[in-house]
């Protein structure tokens, strides 16, 4: 994920409740990255 992008960072928002349905430890792993 490219640093300071907002569309990137837009898209992860959008996507994070759909993330944690799917895949929680994926999830904390992509807000922890």
């Amino acid at each position: 994920m490219t640093t300071g992008d907002p569309a990137r960072e837009f898209t992860m928002i959008q996507s994070a409740p759909l993330m944690l349905l799917a895949d929680p430890d994926a999830f904390v792993s992509v807000q922890l990255a």
